[in-house]
């Protein structure tokens, strides 16, 4: 596992406060830790482009010649909190297995929130969960 802190100069955390607000929504920690993604990816490779993924990840990104998928994981604790991360679709779960790196990118809402860069075995293992959808009963 690589951890690497992804200091924000002050123009990145104004406009990422900006573009994606602390609030209730959850839907926001991971918009806003895929924009962090990116900044971590420009710094890496400046000339980096980013496409669409295939189903199943959510950032693909082209640098160096190479071309990388990655399943990215925000959260707004200071520390992995592993029992927060789930994989929520098929698809996710077979490119995790097949070696797609799991970014989890803790304290999003800070100046320096910090990345865990991880591989499945080596890093992690996936548990399986039984789950159930709820839905509104049609009435006869």
């Amino acid at each position: 596992m690589t951890e690497v802190e992804i200091p924000l100069t002050e123009e990145e955390y104004s406009a990422l406060n900006e573009q994606y607000p602390r609030d209730l929504q959850s839907a926001r920690v991971g918009e806003r830790a895929t924009a962090l993604a990116k900044i971590y990816f420009k710094r890496r490779s400046p000339g980096c482009s980013f496409r669409t993924p295939q189903r199943g990840a959510d950032l693909k990104v082209e640098h160096n010649g190479e071309t990388e998928q990655l399943e990215i994981k925000g959260t707004e604790a200071p520390d992995i909190s592993w029992a927060k991360i789930k994989v929520s679709s098929t698809q996710s779960h077979e490119l995790l297995s097949n070696g797609m790196p799991l970014y989890r990118i803790v304290s999003v809402y800070e100046r320096h929130p910090r990345v865990f860069i991880m591989t499945c075995p080596e890093d992690f293992e996936m548990i399986p969960e039984p789950r159930w959808s709820v839905r509104a009963r049609r009435k006869p």
